[in-house]
């Protein structure tokens, strides 16, 4: 049979399905894909056509299969060989190399753009300069905390640096102005004590900033993201003892 349809030009259609209220209502699993949307993705509308898209290293791919998972999801994932030529500042040289991709691609999205929007504020289309803070009604601390930690999966690190001659415990968040500061004041929530750490703008950025958190905080939080029950990159969070 499958001869004869190739024979006759004849191709599988394949019906592709998620759950379509998956980001409906904020919950700590839903809020951490957010957040690794926000880091790692992209939202997309163009003519009539929708779409959630999320980028990782091939040697994440475990995560990406687990998203399919819990989205319910029979998606693909596709992956790619790409040349990468990033130049961040004209007066230095360009990063070049070469990035091994994996996708998911969630075609007919609307009404989890809809959602993702209205709950996390993550905007349609290029949102490496803009993302602002959630919506203030996510206003559980665990829902936030989980968004936090998808960010983190994507882009933050978690490492030990010295400080002051000493090494530290640390981990360090990438983003906009207005989503750090959203990010310092959710974190001070859940310390119960304002956190002091300053949040620096990138030297070869124009928009990017950075907040570190170092020590006895940093692995309060850390433990307290890996007690959530969220999607969380375990080449970050779980390989750390």
């Amino acid at each position: 049979i499958k001869a004869r349809a190739n024979s006759l030009g004849l191709k599988r259609v394949i019906h592709y399905t998620k759950d379509e209220l998956f980001f409906e209502t904020p919950n700590t699993l839903n809020s951490s894909i957010a957040g690794i949307i926000a880091s790692d993705g992209h939202l997309h509308i163009k003519d009539n056509r929708s779409a959630v898209i999320i980028y990782q290293h091939t040697r994440d791919d475990e995560m990406l299969e687990n998203i399919i998972k819990i989205t319910k999801s029979n998606i693909p994932i596709t992956r790619s060989i790409d040349d990468y030529h990033i130049q961040i500042n004209k007066d230095k040289p360009a990063y070049k190399g070469v990035s091994y991709r994996s996708k998911l691609n969630f075609f007919s999205s609307t009404k989890w753009i809809q959602d993702i929007n209205k709950n996390w504020s993550i905007p349609i289309g290029h949102k490496s300069y803009t993302l602002a803070a959630p919506s203030k009604d996510l206003n559980d601390l665990d829902c936030k905390l989980a968004y936090i930690c998808g960010i983190i999966s994507g882009d933050g690190t978690i490492r030990i640096m010295t400080t002051r001659g000493f090494p530290a415990f640390c981990i360090s968040i990438l983003g906009t102005l207005p989503l750090l500061e959203w990010i310092k004041e959710t974190i001070s929530e859940f310390l119960g004590k304002k956190l002091k750490n300053k949040i620096l703008k990138k030297k070869d950025s124009k928009c990017l900033y950075e907040l570190i958190i170092y020590s006895y905080n940093a692995i309060i939080l850390f433990e307290k993201l890996r007690s959530l029950n969220c999607v969380r990159l375990s080449r970050k969070f779980d390989n750390l003892e």
